[in-house]
């Protein structure tokens, strides 16, 4: 440096020019936003119209100007200058500042220099921060040592305690551990916390960093934050998201294509969206454009076709209230007819339809051919009813298939096979009391009261009708069961004319 320039700096005291600046003490610091903020570690106050002071505990930056700085008391000159004592200064604004406790002189053209532990910067100027608080002017600059300080008011400020030099024709820099930043750009701010611009940028290294002006902002730390004007970079586990494409959902390796289909996994299960939906429960997967799959012990239906029901071998659920039991009634030589395996695809039809078993279903037609059976006979002319046989040119079975009266509820014409003896009736009711009165279920039929009183044959009591309804449910009951008992044989020998039930 110049000697011929600078002033004088003692260990002691320092004196500045008096058209200079203000001084820099160290205990805290506060700023002015208006001008300069003036920074006090027991008290301080700054003139607005001159610079602040600095300390080296505490700093605040003033994004016009600079902050004052003192270390015990600080009273400023609003004409000219502050002066910093080391227990009280008062300053003459015809003279200059006086700086005493740690040599410090300021440049009178620039700003106060900033030294602490903490340190906030402003985006819009530039605040240069140090681990020991350490502020420069962009214009010229401040010069803060330790031990001895020489500044040049015309030029720059010189280095201080850990080899600090800076630029004078630009801005600040800011050492703490060599920290060295670029001039055209903003303020580094290094300590325990920092603060980004994202107007222009920051510059942030806990160690050695040195950061380009011209392109972004680097910050290093635990955290990252990116720029808001490219994308959001999340790391986790190496996880990229692609904004233009898709979104990638990884867990346990599931990946969705959102213009394709959606992948539901569970237990590997994957769905296709433009063809059908499937249904995994034990591995079952229906096709909805040609039938509905039921599996329940391995069952599948087929709806076009028919309805397989099975039904079992034992007669008594047919009299599932009655209070006997038929199964003792049934033939020994019936018990081979009866197997499960041969009643497993047969069940009792309804009337003008035609059912064979499962095995034949190609078989089964429709004929328009009517015949009359010989064992059906009207019964005068108010009656209709007839025994219509319809078959089928490939198969020898028949179903019987009557017309009801219009105004009655008596089907004419139809016949029952009998459960006990297999003879077919019109009137099974009589022959069953009559033929077979001595079996145990028209045995226990109740008897209805006789030798009725004249003058009370219109009249019905309560018990009377309990026991005609009595009679007439067990032996409806027979009478299907013969029926059944039927059908089953015909279906068998594929045989015969299935009876209406």
């Amino acid at each position: 440096m110049e000697e011929t320039t600078m002033p004088t700096i003692r260990s002691d005291s320092l004196q500045d020019d008096p058209s200079t600046m203000s001084n820099i003490q160290s205990d805290s610091l506060q700023d002015d936003p208006s001008t300069m903020s003036n920074i006090q570690s027991g008290s301080l106050q700054d003139d607005p119209s001159t610079m602040s002071n600095i300390p080296s505990d505490s700093l605040q930056d003033d994004p016009s100007t600079m902050s004052n700085i003192q270390s015990d008391s600080l009273q400023d000159d609003p004409s000219t200058m502050s002066n910093i004592p080391s227990d009280s200064l008062q300053d003459d604004p015809s003279t200059m500042s006086n700086i005493p406790s740690d040599s410090l002189q300021d440049d009178p053209s620039t700003m106060s220099n900033i030294q602490s532990g903490s340190l906030q910067d402003d985006p819009s100027t530039m605040s240069n921060i140090q681990s020991d608080s350490l502020q420069d002017d962009p214009s010229t600059m401040s010069n803060i040592p330790s031990d001895s300080l020489q500044d040049d008011p015309s030029t720059m400020s010189n280095i201080q305690s850990d080899s600090l030099q800076d630029d004078p024709s630009t801005m600040s820099n800011i050492q703490s551990d060599n920290l060295q930043d670029d001039p055209p750009t903003m303020s580094c701010i290094q300590s325990d916390s920092i603060q980004v611009d994202l107007s222009t940028m920051s510059n942030i290294q806990s160690v050695n960093l040195q950061d380009d002006p011209s392109t972004m902002t680097n910050i290093q730390s635990d955290n990252i934050q990116d720029d808001p004007s490219t994308m959001s970079n999340i790391q986790s586990d190496s996880l990229q998201d692609d904004r233009t494409t898709m979104s990638n959902i990884q867990s346990d390796s599931l990946q969705d294509d959102r213009t394709t289909m959606s992948n539901i996994q569970s237990d590997s299960l994957q769905d296709d969206a433009s063809t059908m939906s499937n249904i995994q429960s034990d591995s079952l997967q229906d096709d909805p454009s040609t039938m509905s799959n039921i599996q329940s012990d391995n069952i599948q239906d087929d709806p076009p076709t028919m309805s397989n029901i099975q039904i079992e071998s034992d007669l008594t659920l047919l009299i599932r209230n009655d209070q006997f039991d038929l199964t003792d009634q049934v033939p020994a030589s019936d018990d081979s007819d009866f197997d499960d395996d041969n009643l497993s695809d047969i069940f009792p039809v309804l009337c003008n339809r035609v059912v064979a078993s499962s095995d034949e279903p190609d078989r089964i037609a429709w004929s328009t051919d009517e015949q009359t059976d010989s064992n059906s006979e009207g019964h005068g002319d108010n009656t209709s009813g007839k025994c219509t046989i319809r078959d089928t040119p490939s198969s020898d079975i028949m179903v019987q298939s009557i017309d009801k009266l219009v105004r009655t509820k008596i089907d004419y014409g139809k016949i029952h096979a009998c459960f006990y003896c297999g003879e077919q009736e019109k009137k099974i009711s009589r022959h069953l009391q009559t033929q077979h009165c001595e079996e145990m279920e028209i045995a226990s039929l109740p008897e209805l009261p006789a030798n009725r009183k004249k003058g009370n044959q219109g009249l019905k009591s309560e018990n009377q009708k309990l026991i005609e309804k009595s009679r007439r449910r067990i032996l409806d009951k027979v009478r299907n069961m013969g029926d059944f008992k039927h059908n089953i044989e015909v279906i068998q020998k594929k045989k015969g004319v299935l009876l209406v039930l």
